[in-house]
C-alpha cells in the first residue's frame, strides 16, 4: 500500500475572469451555462438602451445549420411612473461595434412604480452559416406590468416572421441583451439570473 503525501500547502484563490464584472463568473452543467447576477443599472433614461448582460460564446457556436440554443432571463426593473420595457437580444462580432439584433420586444405601459419581475424564453435557431449568416429568433418576456400586484405577469412576444438580418457566425461572437424604455425612465434594472441551454 502506497504511503499518503500530506501537502499543507493552501490551494490558490479563485481568480474572477476579467471578461465578466464582479459576480458574473459563469458555470457550467451539461448543456447549459448559467450567468448572473450582472450589474445593477443606476436610471435608465426612456429612449436609451444600455446593456443589461452579456454571453461571449466560442468561435463558430452558431455557425451550424439546425443549431438551436434556448436563452433565459431573470431580472427586475423599476419605473419612475408608466413605463413601456424594451428587450433587446443581439450578436456582436466585434463587441461594442458590430451588431444584429436577433430579438425585441416592446411590452404594453406598465403601471406603478415598484420593482417587478421580468422573466424571458428566447430560442435561436440556425437558419444560414457563414460570415453572413442567419437565425430565427422568437421569444416571450413575462413582466410584472401593474408593478405593485405581486404575483401578477403579463404576456408579451416578439412580432417577427423572418429570419434575421446577416450576421458573422464564424468569429468568437457576444450574445448581447439590451434593456431600454419608452415613455418613461427606469430608476434601476438587473439582469439577475442567465442561462444558455444547447438543444440542438
Amino acid at each position: 500500500v502506497a504511503a499518503i503525501t500530506t501537502v499543507a500547502t493552501n490551494l490558490p484563490p479563485l481568480a474572477q475572469n476579467s471578461a465578466f464584472p464582479v459576480g458574473t463568473q459563469p458555470s457550467a452543467s451539461g448543456n447549459t451555462s448559467a450567468y448572473g447576477p450582472f450589474q445593477v443599472t443606476g436610471i435608465l433614461n426612456y429612449g436609451t438602451a444600455i446593456e443589461w448582460g452579456r454571453i461571449p460564446l466560442p468561435a463558430g457556436y452558431l455557425n451550424f445549420v439546425g443549431r438551436t440554443v434556448r436563452l433565459k432571463l431573470s431580472g427586475y426593473y423599476t419605473p419612475v411612473s408608466t413605463a413601456t420595457l424594451i428587450i433587446s437580444v443581439a450578436l456582436q462580432s466585434v463587441y461594442g461595434t458590430t451588431t444584429t439584433t436577433f430579438f425585441t420586444v416592446t411590452t404594453p405601459a406598465s403601471s406603478g412604480t415598484t420593482a417587478a419581475v421580468i422573466n424571458g424564453e428566447i430560442v435561436i435557431r440556425t437558419a444560414t452559416t457563414g460570415t453572413a449568416g442567419t437565425v430565427w429568433c422568437h421569444g416571450t418576456l413575462l413582466y410584472g406590468g401593474a408593478t405593485a400586484t405581486a404575483g401578477l405577469l403579463v404576456a408579451a412576444g416578439d412580432s417577427v416572421i423572418a429570419v434575421s438580418s446577416a450576421a458573422n457566425l464564424v468569429t468568437q461572437d457576444d450574445l448581447v441583451i439590451s434593456i431600454n424604455s419608452g415613455a418613461a425612465n427606469l430608476t434601476q434594472s438587473q439582469l439577475q439570473i442567465a442561462t444558455l441551454e444547447t438543444l440542438v
